[in-house]
């Protein structure tokens, strides 16, 4: 198969992915996780082969992405810059902030806590050769009238890893909780969307970073380990966040 159709096939799968998910309806990056833990190998995931180039430095398209970025920095608030700010941190918990209910924290998921950080963390060993090879530049490096919100990074800007994390975090998470659907999408497009906002993506990284992250999920979906994790992360979630939905309902309940 040629690879503009590898990555064609893959693009086709998120977006089916992603229209079911818009139907109605410890913190910190991930550490400490040996390679022989991961879900993925990360050698098998070459995002070369799923990804088409970045958009040249002087093409319309990343004009149109400097316009964009541009016009963020003019009009963000100090609001939105601080939810940016906190999206810095890669872990489902801060993928999804709203929507599931006070007891979605590690502290009350601990196996879900740690079946995430598993999952999320052969996300920079797939997606940085890729940052590697096309080297692309961050906007602020390009253009100096752009001031980064948050701390800016020295590595390539495409794909995303943010972003990765926040749409592995949502494909893996919807299935398991799929009546939040729609919830869960929406805080990592949230995530996603953070990264320009603060200056230090294109639109373009976004994008491809999606395929990035459905690439990952599907070979991570074939392992037994994951599938046992899923398991155990399913059955903690469903119990814990059920319970914390009775004790709402309670007399006296919050």
């Amino acid at each position: 198969m040629r690879r503009t159709s590898i990555a064609a096939a893959v693009a086709c799968i998120f977006a089916i992915s992603a229209a079911l998910h818009a139907a109605p309806a410890a913190e910190g990056k991930a550490k400490g996780v040996s390679p022989s833990d991961f879900f993925v190998d990360p050698a098998s995931v070459d995002l070369q082969r799923y990804l088409a180039p970045p958009p040249a430095q002087d093409s319309a398209q990343t004009q149109k992405e400097f316009a964009e970025i541009r016009h963020l920095q003019e009009t963000r608030t100090p609001e939105r810059e601080k939810i940016a700010q906190d999206d810095q941190v890669e872990t489902v918990f801060a993928v999804v902030r709203d929507g599931l209910g006070p007891r979605f924290t590690a502290q009350d998921l601990p196996v879900t806590a740690v079946f995430f950080q598993q999952l999320l963390a052969v996300e920079g060993k797939v997606v940085d050769p890729a940052k590697d090879a096309w080297s692309r530049k961050r906007p602020a490096i390009i253009d100096s009238t752009i001031k980064p919100c948050v701390k800016p990074s020295t590595s390539g800007s495409y794909p995303s890893g943010h972003t990765t994390v926040a749409y592995m975090t949502a494909l893996v998470l919807s299935d398991i909780l799929p009546e939040h659907r729609a919830e869960i999408f929406e805080g990592a497009s949230r995530f996603a969307e953070s990264r320009i906002v603060c200056g230090v993506h294109y639109r373009s990284d976004i994008e491809a970073s999606k395929t990035a992250a459905a690439v990952i999920i599907m070979q991570a979906r074939a392992n037994p380990a994951f599938q046992k994790g899923f398991a155990e992360s399913k059955a903690e979630m469903r119990r814990v966040l059920e319970t914390g939905k009775l004790a709402e309902r309670a007399p006296g309940g919050h």
